[in-house]
Formats: structure tokens, sequence, C-alpha cells
């Protein structure tokens, strides 16, 4: 390296020995952040601010399945409208205020096609 930079060499070594230093430093100083120093993290913080995200995701209990059933089976109806239609057998759409037991029917039916099918 004195050979070919000659006189620059020792800029460029007092530079990057000066960088490495203060890559030290920086390592030295943020190699215990659980303390109690001023550059620390702030654990007390965020043990309170997940507490409180706890706090808010128990408050309410969760809702029933029985609740969530009429639009899982609304989604399975409007499946089962577009398969037919991309099969092209579809024949006439059927009305939105079709029977909950005749939906339970074609879901089944659907479902014993697919257990056939997979059989």
């Amino acid at each position: 390296l004195l050979t070919n930079l000659g006189w620059a060499t020792v800029p460029i070594v007092a530079l990057s020995a000066f960088t490495m230093l203060g890559v030290l430093h920086i390592a030295k100083e943020i190699e215990n952040p659980f303390g109690f120093d001023y550059n620390d993290l702030p654990l007390d913080d965020f043990c309170k601010v997940i507490g409180q995200e706890l706090n808010d995701m128990t408050a309410y209990n969760p809702p029933k399945v029985e609740d969530w059933l009429p639009y899982i089976q609304h989604y399975k109806h409007q499946e089962e409208e577009e398969k037919e239609k991309e099969r092209g057998t579809a024949a006439a759409a059927t009305s939105a205020s079709a029977s909950s037991s005749s939906l339970n029917e074609k879901v089944s039916l659907r479902d014993e096609k697919r257990n056939n099918d997979d059989g």
C-alpha cells in the first residue's frame, strides 16, 4: 500500500482507524440495551403498551359460531353459483331469498360430489 500510494497512505490509514474506533465505541454503547442508562431501550414503556393491547384484545368475548353461519352459508352459495356459471350449466340464478334448508341441501350435495370425486 505504501509503495502504491506513497504519502496518501497516512491519511487513508488514519481515516480507516478512526472509523473502526468509532464502530467499536458504538458497539460498546449498545452492547447492553436493557439497563437504565439514557440510551437504553424503554422496556417498561414497551411492556405497558403490550399490556394495554392485550387488554383491548381480550376485553370482549369472541362471537359465537352460530352468529357467523349465515355469512358462511351465503359465501358458499356464491361459490356454488360461480362454479355453475364457469361450467356453463347454470340455469337461472337462484334468488337471494332461498330458504336455508335448500341451501344446506345444495352445500351437502356439493360436498358429497367433492368427496366422490376425491375418492
